[in-house]
This record gives C-alpha cells, sequence and structure tokens, in this order.
C-alpha cells in the first residue's frame, strides 16, 4: 500500500512539473514591444488628473478592467482646440466620425485558459494598478514592455500580502 501510495505522489509531482513548464514555456523569454494604432501617453493623462479608473471603467464590478472604446476617448477630446492639428488626435477624431472602435493591442502575455484572474478582486484589497502593471504614468508612448505574470510572481505577491496560495483560487 505504502509503494502505491509513493508512486500515486511522484505521479501527481511530475504532472505538476510539466505544467509549470508548459505554461512558463508560452511566456516570451525576452521583452516584446507593442504598438498601438494612437499613441496614448499615459503620463499627460495622470499629469491632468486622470485616473486609470477613467478609462479602465469595469475594474470594481468584472474580472477585467475594460479598454477605453473610441467613444469614451472622444467624450474627453471633442473640445480640444488641437483636434485637428495633432496627427494622433486627427487619427481619434477619423475613428470617431467613421464609427470605428479603435482596436488596442493587449500589453500584457495573455494568461493561460485554467487561470481564473478577476480584477475586482485585487482592486477591492486596495492593491494599486502599478503593483502588477508597473509604473504606466510614467509611460510618453504606447510603445512598451509587455508584462509577463507569472505563477512565481503571482505566489510571491499572494505570500507578502497573506492572500491564500491555495491552487484553486487561481486555477480552475
Amino acid at each position: 500500500m505504502k509503494k502505491k501510495s509513493a508512486g500515486l505522489s511522484v505521479v501527481v509531482i511530475i504532472i505538476c512539473i510539466l505544467s509549470y513548464f508548459l505554461v512558463t514555456a508560452s511566456i516570451p523569454d525576452r521583452p516584446v514591444l507593442i504598438e498601438q494604432p494612437i499613441m496614448f501617453n499615459h503620463k499627460r493623462h495622470q499629469e491632468k488628473d486622470v485616473s486609470c479608473y477613467d478609462c479602465h471603467q469595469f475594474y470594481k464590478k468584472y474580472a477585467v478592467a475594460g479598454i477605453p472604446g473610441t467613444e469614451l476617448c472622444y467624450d474627453c477630446h471633442k473640445s480640444d482646440k488641437d483636434l485637428q492639428e495633432k496627427e494622433e488626435k486627427r487619427k481619434l477624431h477619423e475613428f470617431f466620425t467613421n464609427k470605428i472602435e479603435i482596436e488596442w493591442n493587449r500589453i500584457n502575455t495573455p494568461l493561460p485558459e485554467d487561470i481564473v484572474f478577476s480584477h475586482k478582486r485585487h482592486v477591492v484589497k486596495d492593491i494599486e494598478c502599478a503593483e502588477c502593471h508597473g509604473k504606466l504614468e510614467e509611460l510618453v508612448d504606447t510603445k512598451r514592455l509587455v508584462q509577463d505574470f507569472t505563477m512565481d510572481g503571482c505566489v510571491e505577491c499572494h505570500r507578502q500580502e497573506q492572500a491564500s496560495i491555495d491552487c484553486l483560487i487561481c486555477h480552475k
């Protein structure tokens, strides 16, 4: 009976190790630069007291924070005096006028399908966006390094915050 139990334990450990390497193998080894359809200056928006939540409006209600749509951006910029003079604002005006949604490119590595993540659960614990996303308020353009989220990074943060590290908290 002890041999069967020990053998089963070894199999479970091997499966866990293989799963870890399969998940981490899909994450790029080096940073990737991301281009956006409209250059977005996080720093300028922060300087004008536009918070993360003004654009990413679903963070308190849903698992995803949301990406701002064309109409939301245009509502803030439609009265800008330089709307037709600056190239990026002109692009926004064209998107809005032609009723085209801006197709923002994802800047974070997509999480594996077996991971359950909720921005809401983190925000209600008063975890600032910068804790995971870095200091976006310092970014001047939209070329940015993709932020990789790893299991090690998440587990380390959960330990520091004294949050559960039970596997079923994050894994389906």
